[in-house]
């Protein structure tokens, strides 16, 4: 390793590698499955579990009520999610992914991450196990963060 990176240099440079290949495979994968990356955050927005209001997915994805309720309709025409009447007020709409919708983002979490098995792949032994420590600590410090996401991450 060469002296004049820091560490701080390296994870940067690691981080802006992943976020690159992590956007080149959701478009590869909108691609293939005929989605917008509008629709794809949207369904990453529910697969999290459990329902959601149509007026509160629309705020978390920084879009209009009306635009949320357009995008839910044409999400369930597609069957990747249902739509019910919430129980405590009838006036609110409930979204939740449907079955083919899991299954969708399952198979869109697994095509994302194909090439970290390659990588993985790459490293010999000795360097897995090291990777392996790095990558743990880093995880630990993050979550000491204040405003940590690591903890709320599923886990894979």
């Amino acid at each position: 390793m060469r002296d004049s990176r820091t560490v701080g240099d390296l994870i940067r440079r690691w981080a802006q590698v992943v976020d690159v290949r992590a956007m080149g495979e959701w478009r590869r994968f909108v691609r293939e499955v005929g989605l917008s990356l509008h629709q794809l955050v949207f369904l990453m927005r529910l697969s999290g579990g459990g329902s959601c209001g149509v007026r509160d997915l629309g705020r978390g994805l920084g879009v209009s009520g009306a635009a949320a309720s357009q995008m839910v309709d044409r999400m369930v025409q597609a069957g990747l999610v249902d739509r019910e009447e919430s129980a405590e007020d009838r006036r609110v709409r409930r979204v939740q992914l449907s079955a083919r919708g899991r299954q969708l983002m399952e198979r869109a979490a697994r095509q994302r991450y194909q090439w970290v098995d390659a990588l993985v792949g790459e490293l010999a032994a000795g360097d897995r196990a090291v990777a392996a420590r790095v990558i743990s600590a880093l995880i630990d410090a993050e979550q000491r963060l204040p405003d940590a996401i690591s903890a709320r991450l599923p886990r894979r």
